[in-house]
C-alpha cells in the first residue's frame, strides 16, 4: 500500500484509491469475474481509517495489476495530486479566491500553503568529505561535468515517475534510478553534453516499463537546468541546487540497499547499489567545488532541449496530419495492383 499513497498529507487517500478501483471495476464488467465478489461487497467490513493497508490485500491479482497499470498509464492523473519540483524557481502565483475557513483553521491553512514548496527542497547530507580526501592522488578528468549531467537526468526522471515520493517504494525506486543512468549502471563516461544529452533522452525512451512520452523526456533536460542553476541561501551559506540532488541520490540509494538487506533478497543488486551510492558521493564532492564548471554545460542543454521540443512538436503534428488523412491510427490496406477479372 506504501507505493500507492497518492497524497501523504491528504487524509482521504483511501477513498480516492476505492474510486478508481471502481471505476476500472465498471470499465471491466463484462470480461468475466475472476476475482470473486464485487469490490463494494469486500471492502464493506474494512476500517481504512483504522488499516488502510488491507485496502491492497483485499484485491486480486488481476485487480492489483491493472490498477498498477492504469496509474503508470496516466488514466488516473486527473485524480493525483502532482507535486511540483523543488527546484522550480520561484514565481508569483495568481490569487486564488478560497472558501471561507474557521477562524482556528485559518492559520494553519497559511502556514501550510506557503511552507510547501519550501518542504520538498531535500537537505545536504552530512559530512560530504573534501575531493582530494577520495581521489587522494591524481586530478579528476574534467569531463566529470558530462556524468553529473546523466545523473542528475536520472534522478529528475525518477523523482517524476515517483511524484517525489520516492520513498514509497524505496527498492523499485532505486532500480529505476539505476536503469536510467548509463554512468551509474554501466560505469560510462561522456565527452561532451551533445552525447550525454541525446543518450540519457535514448536511454529513457528505450526503458518501456519506464517511458511516459517523448516530450516528458525531453523535459528532463529542462529539469536539468534548473537544478545546474539554482541555489538556496535558507541556510547559512549558499547551497547549489546539485550538491541537494545529489545528496537526495545518495538517499534514494540508502534505502533501496535498506529495502534490499531486509528482504534478504538480491545480493547482485546490493552490491550495485552500494556502488552506485559511492560514485554519487564522489560526484557529490566534485560538484562542491566545481559548480562553476558544471554550470558552462547549462547554456548547451537549454538549446538540446529547444531543439528536442521542436522535434517532438513536428512529430506530433506529422502523426496527427497521418491520423486525419487515414481516420485512425493505422493507414488503411492497400488495394492489390492487379486485380484478377
Amino acid at each position: 500500500m506504501d507505493a500507492l499513497k497518492l497524497d501523504s498529507n491528504c487524509p482521504d487517500d483511501p477513498d480516492r484509491i476505492i474510486e478508481m478501483l471502481k471505476r476500472l471495476e465498471d470499465d471491466g464488467k463484462g470480461e468475466g469475474d475472476e476475482e470473486g465478489s464485487g469490490l463494494e461487497e469486500r471492502l464493506r467490513d474494512i476500517d481504512l481509517d483504522r488499516d488502510p493497508d488491507v485496502l491492497w490485500d483485499a484485491l486480486g491479482k488481476a485487480e492489483q495489476q491493472g490498477f498498477l497499470s492504469a496509474l503508470k498509464s496516466g488514466k488516473f492523473s486527473h485524480s493525483i495530486t502532482l507535486l511540483e519540483p523543488w527546484w522550480k524557481p520561484e514565481i508569483k502565483k495568481h490569487v486564488e479566491v478560497l472558501p471561507p475557513l474557521e477562524e482556528s483553521n485559518l492559520d494553519h491553512h497559511y502556514t501550510t500553503s506557503l511552507s510547501k514548496t519550501k518542504s520538498k527542497i531535500p537537505s545536504l547530507i552530512d559530512k560530504v568529505p573534501p575531493l582530494m580526501a577520495i581521489i587522494k592522488t591524481a586530478q579528476p578528468n574534467p569531463a566529470v561535468k558530462f556524468s553529473i549531467v546523466d545523473v542528475l537526468y536520472s534522478y529528475a526522471y525518477t523523482m517524476r515517475l515517483y511524484n517525489f515520493t520516492p520513498q514509497d517504494d524505496p527498492r523499485q525506486a532505486s532500480e529505476t534510478f539505476l536503469a536510467l543512468s548509463s554512468v551509474i549502471s554501466k560505469n560510462i563516461t561522456f565527452q561532451s553534453t551533445d552525447t550525454v544529452a541525446h543518450t540519457s533522452l535514448n536511454n529513457s525512451m528505450e526503458q518501456k516499463d519506464l517511458f511516459n512520452s517523448r516530450e516528458f523526456s525531453c523535459n528532463i533536460l529542462l529539469d536539468v537546468v534548473e537544478i545546474i542553476n539554482g541555489f538556496t541561501s535558507d541556510t547559512s551559506e549558499e547551497v547549489s541546487f546539485v550538491s541537494l540532488a545529489l545528496s537526495d541520490c545518495h538517499r534514494l540509494l540508502s534505502r533501496g540497499l535498506k529495502a534490499l538487506r531486509q528482504e534478504q533478497g538480491d545480493k547482485d543488486l546490493e552490491k550495485k547499489l552500494w556502488l552506485a551510492k559511492k560514485k554519487v558521493d564522489f560526484l557529490l564532492s566534485w560538484s562542491n567545488e566545481n559548480i562553476q564548471t558544471l554550470q558552462s554545460v547549462a547554456s548547451f542543454i537549454l538549446a538540446i532541449h529547444h531543439q528536442e521540443l521542436l522535434s517532438c512538436k513536428m512529430h506530433l503534428t506529422e502523426k496527427q496530419s497521418l491520423e486525419k488523412r487515414w481516420r485512425g491510427p493505422n493507414p488503411p490496406p492497400r488495394k492489390p495492383l492487379i486485380e484478377e477479372l
